[in-house]
């Protein structure tokens, strides 16, 4: 919309700048700013292109939920989706760890956008020892399910989800997600909550709340808090960080991270906190990512004795939405 307001900006202007320097030797009269009209009019051109190109350089939380592929799942990035993921994680001293996973979201056609197949490889939150990774996504279980989007024209986003989790026995599950947007004193939020049904584990919910605020030229802070509850467990796993986004250019990303990880189990208690860094390259064309991310971390079942650990990370990304 800016660069169209721009454009016809200098279709109505641009010709009278340069009829107005043709005629010659009258002198256009100066405004009480000491300013000449086609001095206005070029001071007027600037400015609108000075906030065009602020505007496209900024970094916003769309940009780095696209080019990190954070929320392959979640539709706040349109389009149907697919990842084929290679990460490997060794804590310094100890032995690398390989896991091969893939995901899948589908639109599926003549639903307006509202029906999507979701296919996942299982586990994607834990790391798995293999010393031949290729093999971790043949013999993976995977979790298959169906979305329905209930309403997104309102305040309020509201979808569904049925299928099943993992091989056998199967583990049939349902949830219900509500998700809103906003803003408040400059900074943008994301209120998320979660009601599931898993035949095996039982009731839970999910509540997730992100805050997110360019806070100077190409850098964006997030916070981000989610708490778990199921309802069997009776207590709450609750994950914060806080991550600086640096947008180098349109191929490279730097993320600075700090965090913790606790439960109410037995009282409020940390089981652990981490630091780190992430470098995200575009390495071939617009579909091939890979990153580095050393991180520093202090686990309970270690007596929180420091930690270091490397990780590295390979992506291949198949999107409609890419060109």
């Amino acid at each position: 919309m800016l660069k169209g307001l721009t454009l016809v900006l200098l279709l109505i202007f641009g010709p009278q700048c340069v009829i107005a320097e043709e005629m010659g030797p009258k002198p256009l009269e100066a405004d009480d700013d000491g300013m000449t009209f086609s001095e206005r009019v070029e001071f007027s051109r600037q400015w609108v292109t000075d906030r065009i190109n602020n505007f496209s350089e900024d970094v916003d939380v769309f940009f780095v939920q696209s080019f990190f592929n954070t929320e392959v799942f979640d539709d706040d990035i349109d389009g149907s989706r697919g990842v084929i993921s290679l990460d490997t994680r060794r804590e310094i001293g100890g032995d690398y760890i390989y896991k091969l996973s893939a995901k899948l979201k589908l639109e599926l056609p003549n639903t307006e956008k509202r029906l999507k197949l979701l296919i996942s490889s299982e586990d994607d939150s834990e790391y798995e020892i293999n010393k031949q990774p290729i093999q971790s996504i043949q013999n993976a279980t995977y979790s298959t399910a169906v979305r329905y989007i209930l309403n997104e024209k309102s305040a309020w986003k509201t979808d569904v989800d049925v299928g099943f989790k993992g091989g056998l026995p199967l583990n049939p599950y349902s949830r219900v997600r509500a998700r809103r947007y906003g803003d408040s004193f400059g900074w943008n939020h994301r209120f998320t909550q979660s009601i599931y049904y898993r035949h095996i584990e039982g009731w839970g919910e999910t509540s997730e709340l992100r805050l997110d605020k360019n806070v100077f030229h190409n850098h964006l802070l997030v916070f981000n808090t989610e708490a778990d509850y199921l309802v069997r467990n009776d207590y709450f796993d609750i994950t914060s960080d806080v991550t600086i986004y640096h947008k180098i250019d349109d191929t490279s990303v730097l993320a600075y991270q700090i965090g913790i990880v606790g439960d109410t189990d037995k009282g409020s208690m940390v089981t652990s906190y981490f630091t780190g860094i992430k470098y995200r390259q575009l390495i071939y064309k617009d579909w091939i990512y890979g990153s580095v991310h050393p991180q520093v971390e202090w686990n309970k079942d270690r007596e929180y004795r420091r930690m270091w650990v490397l990780m590295f990370n390979f992506e291949a990304i198949f999107s409609s939405e890419l060109n």
